[in-house]
């Protein structure tokens, strides 16, 4: 479990940090469009970081019988290094 954890917890913080940095070099001048394109960007980059709490929970779960509880699937989550 710790090393799925740790898996998919350091590609969703590789996948917020390189989106962030390219967006702060793309998108910097806010004056062009009032901010708009970092800010999709930024919630799209959360939204495909966090998704990865979801499968990984999916993983374990699909690895270990088909059942999981919720106390085991929220520890699972809580874990998640980099989305703390």
């Amino acid at each position: 479990m710790k090393n799925r954890t740790l898996f998919f917890g350091l590609i969703s913080g590789l996948i917020v940090t390189v989106v962030t940095l390219i967006g702060m070099a793309s998108l910097y001048d806010t004056d062009r469009e009032g901010g708009v394109g970092s800010m999709v960007l930024g919630y799209t980059t959360m939204l495909v970081a966090f998704s990865l709490i979801f499968v990984s929970i999916k993983t374990y779960r699909d690895r270990n019988g088909g059942i999981i509880s919720f106390g085991k699937a929220f520890r699972i989550g809580r874990k998640a290094p980099g989305l703390c």
